[in-house]
């Protein structure tokens, strides 16, 4: 199964997140277990509805990102911050967690500092690691 991650600076297509990943030479870290990971946000970190749903747990850096979403969508995951709460991110939750829906499908995690600054310092490896490989043809 592949698995698409997007990141507040990239896109990385992932395979099945339950086994370590090295792509290449590219020790995927931790990454692989995530849909999405926002490292930034600052500005926004805009989750907005222009699908029918969304499956896999999705790290923020939630001391910096400014969480925001609009519509309403299907989510099935955990949402993973190192802040206190996900802001806005909390209707995605609401959305999708019973009555509003026959089964529970959406969590959060916080407060998880240590998974946070793990998920950047892969994300930050494989930033470095991409970068210092030699173009081929």
């Amino acid at each position: 199964m592949i698995r698409i991650a997007t990141l507040a600076v990239g896109l990385l297509v992932l395979p099945h997140p339950s086994f370590a990943i090295t792509l290449g030479n590219v020790d995927m870290g931790d990454l692989a277990d995530y849909h999405m990971l926002f490292t930034n946000g600052v500005d926004k970190a805009k989750w907005q509805g222009a699908s029918k749903g969304y499956i896999g747990d999705v790290a923020v850096n939630g001391d910096i990102a400014t969480e925001e979403t609009s519509g309403s969508f299907g989510y099935s995951g955990t949402i993973v911050t190192n802040a206190a709460d996900v802001g806005a991110w909390s209707d995605i939750v609401d959305n999708n967690t019973s009555p509003d829906v026959p089964v529970t499908t959406a969590f959060t995690s916080f407060d998880q500092d240590a998974t946070i600054t793990g998920l950047i310092s892969d994300f930050d490896n494989i930033l470095s690691t991409v970068t210092s490989l030699t173009a081929t043809v």
